[in-house]
């Protein structure tokens, strides 16, 4: 154990009406009302939520989950509500905040997206090691639609097609993209279901059964030779509700867009980054599990991102616009950014040398690692 371990950290508030986090003064803004409608999201009250619903073999193992969206606050009611915002919150939610609690869903994860999330860049975030990009109904099927799912399938992301319901449906095209067909028992004629299987099944398609009411459905899913599903019979969907990780400077975040904007280079992107140590938390997530970390432990943040395809630290930045910028943890933030700070000092004019940046960094890193946080948060009050 060292100094990092038990470093002393701002005792988080208790009372209620404790002061939140200061707002967040954005300068000449170039774009307000987009930036507008991607921050100033409302504080969770300490829980992010989501919700699961399991997909089983013909042996009963749970092999994949759909992911379902959920709002945070508690009191609000499910809604439609814009894809890319959707979206976000899956992918905050189910993979770097349940991440951290241990609570993302296992198996495969299916994650839903409309035509326009489809065509931004979030979808580019969604790798196999991710998940499953979910083409539901709302995907039309046109050129620009047809030359994306090709150009992200080449880059390797895998897809499943939700929504077919006869052989006469142009998202068929979309067969030879994907890896998976979802075949909706509810919604597609009985007399359709073999006719699909059976065209899936030619264009190398895995079939899930959907929707699985009953034990009819199911045994009708077997005479198929269909052997996943999911359903109500098989199980419901979970709603999950996990602690939220600290928010993040929005500010920051649309200074980092700017500078992706100008062709910046990694050390500044880094630099900017680094001020957030609620970015630099989610970065380290993000790079552990789509395995964008190098071989050799990066010495600094700047190397770390050094291979990040601006797409993807671009998509990432817009997730946590849409869905993280709140004042839960601000008391985590200070602290952190208070140690970084005398840390800094500490190194006074050798601070600028490479050999201090590095230190430097290795403090940072330490200090915002999940399992450090984690740490914290069950000793510190």
């Amino acid at each position: 154990m060292n100094f990092l371990d038990i470093c002393p950290l701002d005792r988080p508030v208790r009372s209620p009406a404790a002061t939140p986090a200061a707002p967040v003064t954005l300068a000449a803004p170039a774009r307000a009302s987009d930036e507008d409608r991607l921050t100033a999201r409302p504080d969770p009250g300490g829980l992010v939520r989501f919700a699961a619903q399991e997909i089983a073999d013909a042996d009963g193992r749970i092999v994949g989950h759909d992911l379902l969206f959920r709002w945070n606050a508690a009191m609000q009611p499910d809604a439609l509500v814009p894809g890319e915002f959707l979206t976000s919150a899956l992918l905050a939610n189910a993979l770097i905040d349940a991440g951290v609690a241990g609570q993302t869903p296992s198996g495969r994860l299916f994650i839903p997206m409309d035509e326009p999330t489809l065509m931004g860049p979030l979808a580019d975030l969604v790798t196999p090691t991710l998940g499953v990009i979910e083409l539901t109904d709302a995907v039309a099927v046109d050129t620009a639609v047809l030359m994306r799912v090709a150009q992200l399938r080449a880059r390797g992301q895998r897809f499943s097609i939700d929504g077919l319901r006869h052989l006469d449906d142009p998202r068929w095209l979309l067969a030879p993209y994907a890896d998976v067909l979802k075949l909706d028992l509810v919604a597609t004629r009985p007399a359709q279901l073999a006719p699909i299987v059976a065209r899936a099944v030619d264009a190398g398609l895995e079939v899930i059964g959907k929707r699985v009411e009953s034990m009819a459905g199911y045994q009708r899913l077997r005479e198929l030779g269909v052997t996943q599903c999911q359903g109500r019979f098989i199980s419901p969907p979970l709603d999950v509700s996990v602690p939220a990780l600290p928010g993040c400077d929005a500010a920051v975040l649309l200074r980092t867009r700017r500078l992706l904007a100008d062709r910046a280079d990694a050390e500044a992107i880094a630099a900017e980054l680094s001020t957030d140590p609620a970015v630099v938390m989610r970065l380290l997530i993000v790079a552990g599990r789509q395995g964008t970390v190098p071989p050799q432990d990066p010495p600094t943040l700047a190397a770390l991102l050094a291979d990040w395809p601006p797409a993807l630290l671009g998509g990432w930045i817009r997730v946590w616009l849409s869905a993280c910028c709140h004042g839960h943890g601000a008391a985590w933030v200070r602290s952190v950014r208070g140690e970084v700070a005398r840390y800094q000092r500490r190194l006074g004019d050798a601070a600028s040398g490479a050999e201090a940046r590095g230190s430097l960094w290795q403090v940072q890193r330490r200090l915002c690692s999940p399992k450090h946080y984690l740490k914290t948060r069950r000793y510190g009050g």
